[in-house]
């Protein structure tokens, strides 16, 4: 029997994925963000092309579960589409730094678009990434081209890496989270998948690294969603400790525990269910895409991407397909195409934790889409902090005299303080006990 799925709240998930770590874990999950804020000083997040920036809500969850334990501060994020932009500060009006170009924050300064002036770059613990995956898709038809992007820093996945990159080998933060396209895996024309290429970045520069292919049907939401989970840790000596990451984050997923779309939408409370009226075109996908299915099958909730060729229609039952920026999501159950709040909630962007979703859901519906198809899986993102957080080693956080304090010898580097820097468009495409039962070991090697 499944268990009693979490509200629609990060602070709900993260408590529903705490209980379900074995009592040794979670003491030693305490211990170490205990410990690691002991100073009185928070664990500082900084995140890159950062678009919905839905690991901050996910951190911030995370922390009211802990009771007290975690503290969080959201130090900066970086997005270089304006609107975007102005959905994170929307969203997370506290936040005081806001940059642009993921390429500036290895210079030391960059612009900040809260105060519209140069600021040093700060050094972060937690660094969470999704660079641009486009090169590296396998929906690219120039794909082959960027066999070699991250060795080379080419095309929109080799470059906004290379930002990601350039900022960790300079500011070393302790953990880094990266999030990409299953694409980024696999063979490319016969060469080497690039993730081997991520991996040699990441020991180059002095961190333990391991990677898994995880799919969001797994993890709550009914959502076929396989994206490449990454993470690293500084110090090459922590490479046991990544492998254990790994086999937590496994056992962490399960088919059973997720929700339909009915108790999902409710609980989210983005119930509406208007019948659309379809195009023509979309008539013709659905009726041939029914087609393919066995009578039995055509009564069950079945969900249609209607803004694909009747040749490339994806489909699914009791889940919707891959959320991308285009994607229109056709119920057939109940003839509507999931509106952009529904399209959220299948990404586990709720109301309760993104204060402006509904008004930009009523008023920028295009862009609250787009936002949906290049976001985490905060259900996902939770899965994988928790355990980065477990088994990350904080205790080597080396505490700075002020949170924003850059490395030295950055002055230099300043731009004027009223003029943006100009820098090339990087990101605008998709990318990116009884109480708590011992968790399932998983030993066998889950390459992805």
């Amino acid at each position: 029997m499944a268990a009693k799925l979490p509200a629609t709240n990060m602070a709900a998930v993260a408590q529903w994925y705490l209980g379900r770590l074995g009592g040794d874990q979670y003491e030693q999950l305490v211990k170490a963000v205990r410990n690691a804020s002991q100073e009185g000083r928070p664990l500082r997040v900084g995140t890159m092309c950062s678009g919905t920036d839905s690991p901050v809500a996910v951190l911030h969850g995370l922390a009211v579960a802990l009771n007290g334990a975690l503290h969080i501060e959201h130090t900066f994020s970086c997005e270089f589409d304006p609107k975007k932009q102005q959905w994170i500060k929307d969203n997370f009006p506290s936040l005081k730094m806001l940059f642009g170009d993921v390429m500036e924050l290895k210079t030391g300064m960059a612009h900040n678009y809260i105060t519209n002036e140069a600021v040093a770059v700060p050094s972060v613990d937690i660094v969470i990434a999704g660079f641009v995956c486009k090169s590296v898709s396998t929906e690219n038809n120039e794909r082959a081209m960027y066999k070699n992007c991250i060795k080379e820093a080419t095309g929109k996945t080799g470059e906004t890496f290379d930002g990601v990159m350039g900022y960790v080998k300079r500011y070393k933060p302790t953990v880094v989270i990266c999030e990409n396209v299953k694409g980024l895996t696999t063979r490319n024309k016969g060469a080497e998948p690039v993730i081997k290429h991520v991996a040699a970045s990441f020991k180059k520069v002095g961190y333990s690294f391991d990677y898994h292919v995880l799919d969001t049907r797994q993890y709550l939401l009914p959502q076929r969603r396989n994206r490449c989970w990454m993470w690293a840790f500084r110090g090459l000596e922590n490479e046991m400790s990544v492998r254990l990451t790994k086999e937590d984050v496994i056992a962490l997923g399960s088919e059973k525990d997720c929700y339909n779309f009915d108790k999902l939408f409710k609980m989210a409370k983005a119930s509406e269910t208007a019948e659309t009226t379809l195009l023509p075109r979309q008539k013709r996908v659905v009726a041939k895409v029914m087609k393919t299915f066995p009578p039995s099958q055509r009564q069950q909730d079945v969900l249609i991407d209607v803004a694909k060729s009747e040749e490339r229609t994806p489909k699914c039952i009791n889940a919707t397909s891959c959320i991308v920026p285009n994607s229109l999501p056709y119920r057939c159950k109940t003839r509507n195409i999931l509106s952009p709040v529904q399209v959220c909630a299948v990404q586990g962007i709720f109301q309760d934790d993104f204060p402006a979703l509904l008004r930009y859901g009523a008023e920028k519906r295009n862009l609250t889409r787009d936002l949906a198809g290049n976001a985490f899986s905060t259900t996902v993102c939770m899965v994988v902090s928790i355990c980065c957080l477990l088994r990350a080693p904080l205790s080597s956080i080396q505490l700075l005299s002020s949170p924003s304090m850059p490395p030295r010898g950055t002055a230099k580097n300043c731009h004027s303080a009223n003029t943006p820097p100009k820098a090339k468009r990087l990101r605008t495409e998709a990318c990116s006990g009884a109480d708590k039962p011992q968790v399932k070991r998983i030993r066998a090697e889950a390459g992805a």
